[in-house]
């Protein structure tokens, strides 16, 4: 009695990057990270992963976030008991 070895395959896997095909086939994505979730639609995943970044406030209201922060003329402090940075 003969046997045979099936491997199942599957359709290509296209990968893209904001809607632009990166590569058109692939064996396994791994996505890791903090704050990194999944939305499954039918047979398409979208993967979201967030921006990094933090609020930057003033007296307690939020400022616009900017790419870079440049202090003057202030003492700069890390404060590891509020998770923030102290200026003053």
């Amino acid at each position: 009695m003969g046997f045979s070895i099936l491997q199942e395959t599957g359709r290509p896997v296209e990968i893209r990057d904001e809607g632009v095909t990166l590569i058109g086939n692939v064996e396994s994505i791994d996505f890791t990270g903090d704050g990194i979730s999944g939305t499954i639609i039918g047979s398409d995943i979208t993967e979201n992963v967030p921006q990094g970044g933090h609020t930057i406030k003033d007296d307690g209201g939020a400022l616009t976030q900017r790419a870079n922060l440049n202090f003057i003329g202030m003492t700069v402090a890390d404060n590891a008991g509020t998770n923030s940075t102290t200026l003053s």
